[in-house]
């Protein structure tokens, strides 16, 4: 008995746009968005598609590196797919994958699933070591910033306890008022009488 089509959509950061990786035409039943890299396995949309889908669904995602970054991620996904009776289709590779018994199911599309797969992860390797030699080169230079110095807490603490405001400590550290109410709510220090620095 046919079943709904489903797609997933994931971008690596919250900035990025989801528009490139299309579904239109596809007339699906619902899709899952993600903007979270795919090195983490903790996505919530994609956990979500996972517990949604029944057999004789249909997931529709974009490309290979789209879904995981990883083959081992990669495996374990499409295996309790598969196992579960749902199909899988990549849009940009054009592979389709089918479970057992599924007559569409082909030798051919999972060794070209395979090789697409290594590709990917590959590449994520390659971008790594390019990031890893860019900072090298740079550190060289001298012009390597790296990650901004931590907040120090104590001097956050010593202020929230002689009274100053939140906004005069951002102002004065050069951080957010987000970051002192954070660290403020972390430390438990309850909010006093207020001045200026």
């Amino acid at each position: 008995m046919p079943g709904e089509k489903f797609g997933y959509r994931r971008v690596s950061s919250v900035g990025q746009s989801l528009e490139r990786q299309n579904f239109d035409d596809l007339g699906l039943w619902k899709s899952f968005e993600d903007k979270i890299s795919g090195a983490t396995r903790a996505r919530p949309a994609l956990d979500e598609l996972l517990q949604t889908v029944r057999e004789g669904d249909e997931v529709y995602v974009h490309s290979i590196d789209r879904l995981a970054r990883s083959m081992r991620d990669l495996g374990a996904i499409s295996e309790d797919l598969l196992g579960r009776g749902v199909s899988l289709h990549f849009l940009k590779e054009n592979v389709s994958l089918y479970p057992e018994g599924d007559p569409r199911k082909d030798v051919y599309s999972g060794v070209v699933f395979s090789v697409f797969s290594m590709v990917a992860e590959v590449e994520r390797i390659l971008i790594r070591e390019r990031q890893l030699e860019g900072i090298v080169r740079a550190k060289a230079r001298g012009v390597y910033q790296g990650r901004g110095q931590s907040i120090d807490r104590e001097k956050v603490r010593d202020y929230l306890t002689s009274g100053a405001t939140v906004t005069a400590i951002a102002k004065k550290m050069k951080i957010s008022r987000r970051s002192v109410y954070r660290i403020r709510d972390e430390l438990g220090i309850a909010p006093v009488k207020l001045k200026n620095l």
